[in-house]
């Protein structure tokens, strides 16, 4: 039926004005299916319907004009089903000796005599159900006729489809990279000195990363915490039993290659990622194209591609991590479903091997499992107990590495930035809710992802906008309910669900771009549903309706393509000019005397300053100081009173300490010092005089000899960059002004 009118069997061409139609078909044992078409002007469209089971499926081909040219593809889809059926497909026994010869070689080649018209090579891939044989039917000429069961394909098409869509996504997804690989590519930033180290085989700090441990950054021994606060590489105020230790072998071992290989060449290593991440663009490609209705596909991938939350997982080579995994879980999904649909249980072992690999790039893998149990709920042609069978494999491998996890000593724990919700689920659970609405306003608004660790006093205006971002999206879908199929409703629901869920491997962690790489999976889905049913409301509305899509499409256009591309420029040149500004830092300082100084940064806002300066003169060949102390990376004014020939107190002015999660990341946020609390090191002793908040407010600092003496180099951060201090007389004071960091002044 087509608009209400009764139309008889299928296939069938009828004309029509252009706009949208209804065409319902009824099938005796299936039920009805029903499909919106939209006919354009001089245009034959297809009308296919999906009936799962039903190898021969249905099509009625819509035309206002060049009907001869549409019955001339009638006649040849009623020539492919008849073929398709003397070749096997829904028409055999399971058990018959042809059958199962066809199902041994699954792509049998047929030659074009099999045909009444000659229209050229047919290729038929079989595969075997409980019942009956199913099977793809692909030709030389036409698209989609027959859903997802019986599919009629050109052949040359289909080749030329995939060769200009691969070129088209590969073009969007090299643009970005591109520009930062070389506009960056000359150095390196933060952890990457750990690792450069460690690859070498040089010690980095007690606890810290090694040649075996890339990626542990405190080893949760408070012998070895203690030795790293003796020589700064830990802050004063740090947990001693802090731990930060994560299990990313695969990862490390693509690190480690990269200084095998190229040595300490930042170049080579950032093209690595790229290598990655064009990886990970197929792969979503080959899902979308397995999975997705076809009007959503090329949108999803443009979206995904140009995503602003994957630009830090690319170029800085320290985030590879997140690449390798979901590299390595993209795969796992897409030769899971086609294990599922093709009843191949070499495929779904081969999909769980690779979902170990993606553990080993990283934890983020466990995002993945999310987009196997909505997979499997959206699959309504098993019972709940086969598909419940299905995903057990999937939990009990995830709840083993968890054990796992935990016996061998990774994880976190005893920190404020990273809270692991099987060691501190309460702490866990209280701030989950705004970091998940942080995430969803990086993930659909378009916010920096950085800001949550850069400027944390905004990360309650985050927290609003991915609530009203949920807002805005149910009344945007309710806008254009009726402008999506129903497989388009239900793909875009589980998938947007799933990419829910697989925030929450990610919410316990420090909160970054690189956090939303495998939750990208499904909001790109929900985008482009979106943007494609604001599409489809503007070409069919009028009046106020249409003004309201059009403006909302162009919106989510705005946000998603451009302002996202153009986020990996601008993120490029932020980073770049604040590492610039870090390194020329570090290579200017001198220090005096034979003997190597110790340096007590007073005041410096800027943590890599703080944390990854020496490392990095070590990389550079530069000598280093033996000790490298940051007193107060408080992001304000400070007043200095000098109390004794080898003392002084520091005092925050409109603040305190300890209010960045960088600082926060290795002391948890309940164990605050109390007053009167004293931490004694080497060089010099800390007394807790005020608290604030959420730190120290003003502290005495007491000197192992006096603060004339020339073992020490006092510095502070002074009119954008590091300048030596001289302390004033006893019993005076005087006011450290706070000047822009590095970070704070790129951004």
């Amino acid at each position: 039926m087509v608009d209400g009118r009764p139309l008889g069997a299928t296939p069938r061409v009828v004309q029509l004005s252009p706009g949208l139609h209804t065409v319902l078909f009824v099938h005796p044992a299936r039920g009805r299916v029903s499909v919106t078409v939209n006919v354009r002007p001089g245009r034959t469209t297809n009308a296919p319907a999906n009936y799962r089971g039903d190898a021969d499926g249905c099509a009625v081909i819509l035309g206002l004009a060049g009907a001869a040219r549409a019955a001339r593809r009638v006649a040849q889809v009623q020539a492919w089903l008849s073929v398709a059926k003397r070749s096997g497909i829904g028409s055999k026994p399971a058990g018959s000796e042809d059958t199962l010869r066809r199902i041994r070689r699954p792509r049998a080649r047929l030659d074009c005599r099999d045909f009444p018209d000659k229209v050229g090579i047919f290729h038929v891939r079989l595969w075997q159900t409980p019942g009956q044989t199913r099977g793809i039917v692909t030709s030389a000429l036409s698209g989609d006729v027959g859903g997802h069961v019986a599919r009629v394909q050109s052949r040359f098409g289909a080749r030329l489809l995939s060769r200009y869509g691969a070129l088209l996504w590969g073009l969007t997804l090299l643009a970005p990279t591109f520009y930062f690989t070389v506009y960056g590519a000359l150095q390196f930033a933060a952890d990457d000195y750990w690792h450069l180290l460690a690859a070498a085989g040089k010690p980095t700090y007690p606890g810290g990363p090694a040649a075996h441990h890339l990626f542990q950054f405190a080893s949760g021994e408070p012998s070895e915490a203690l030795k790293a606060m003796q020589e700064g590489s830990l802050a004063w105020y740090a947990d001693p039993t802090v731990r930060i230790a994560f299990f990313r072998p695969l990862t490390a071992l693509s690190h480690r290659f990269d200084y095998w290989l190229f040595g300490a060449n930042a170049l080579a290593a950032r093209l690595h990622s790229v290598a990655w991440y064009i990886a990970l663009g197929w792969f979503y490609a080959r899902l979308l194209w397995r999975l997705a209705p076809k009007a959503l596909r090329m949108v999803a991938l443009f979206v995904f591609v140009c995503d602003a939350a994957h630009w830090q997982a690319v170029t800085w080579i320290a985030a590879r991590n997140a690449l390798v995994s979901a590299t390595f879980a993209c795969a796992a999904l897409l030769c899971y479903v086609r294990g599922r649909d093709e009843r191949r249980r070499e495929l779904q072992l081969a999909a769980l091997l690779l979902y170990c690999f993606s553990l080993a790039g990283g934890e983020s893998a466990f995002g993945i499992v999310p987009y196997v149990l909505g997979y499997e709920a959206s699959r309504s042609s098993e019972t709940r107990k086969q598909r419940l069978l299905s995903v057990t494999p999937w939990l009990g491998l995830s709840l083993g590495v968890l054990v796992l996890y935990a016996a061998l000593g990774y994880g976190t724990r005893h920190s404020g930035a990273y809270l692991n919700p099987l060691a501190e689920p309460a702490a866990f659970l209280a701030d989950l809710p705004s970091r998940l609405c942080c995430m969803l306003s990086f993930s659909y608004v378009g916010l920096p992802a950085d800001l949550w660790f850069l400027q944390p006093r905004l990360r309650v205006a985050c927290a609003v906008a991915g609530v009203l971002a949920l807002i805005g999206l149910a009344l945007a879908f309710r806008f254009v309910r009726g402008e999506l199929e129903l497989a388009e409703r239900r793909f875009t629901l589980w998938m947007g669900i799933a990419a829910f869920v697989a925030l929450l491997p990610q919410a316990g962690g420090l909160l970054g771009a690189r956090s939303l790489t495998l939750s990208s999976l499904g909001t790109s889905v929900v985008i482009a549903a979106l943007l494609c049913a604001l599409a489809r409301r503007f070409t069919r509305d009028v009046g106020f309706s249409r003004a309201l899509a059009g403006t909302s499409a162009l919106l989510v256009f705005l946000i998603h393509f451009l302002l996202a591309s153009a986020t990996w420029l601008t993120s490029a040149l932020f980073y770049n000019q604040a590492l610039a500004k870090i390194s020329a830092e570090a290579t200017a300082l001198r220090f005096d005397g034979a003997a190597p100084q110790k340096v007590i940064l007073l005041q410096a806002s800027d943590f890599f300053v703080v944390r990854y300066l020496p490392f990095q003169r070590r990389v550079l060949g530069l000598s280093t100081p033996s000790t490298w102390h940051g007193i107060s990376q408080a992001d304000h004014a400070h007043r200095l009173r000098r109390t004794g020939i080898d003392s002084f107190e520091l005092e925050v002015l409109d603040g305190d300490m300890l209010e960045t999660p960088l600082e926060h990341a290795v002391r948890p946020l309940e164990a605050l010092l109390a007053v009167g609390q004293r931490v004694d090191l080497e060089d010099f002793s800390i007394r807790v005089l005020e608290v604030g908040k959420v730190g120290p407010h003003r502290i005495a600092v007491t000197c192992r000899a006096a603060l004339e003496d020339p073992r020490w180099l006092f510095l502070v951060w002074k009119a954008s960059r590091l300048q030596r201090f001289e302390f004033p007389r006893v019993g005076e004071s005087v006011v450290l002004p706070w000047s822009p960091s590095p970070m704070t002044m790129s951004f």
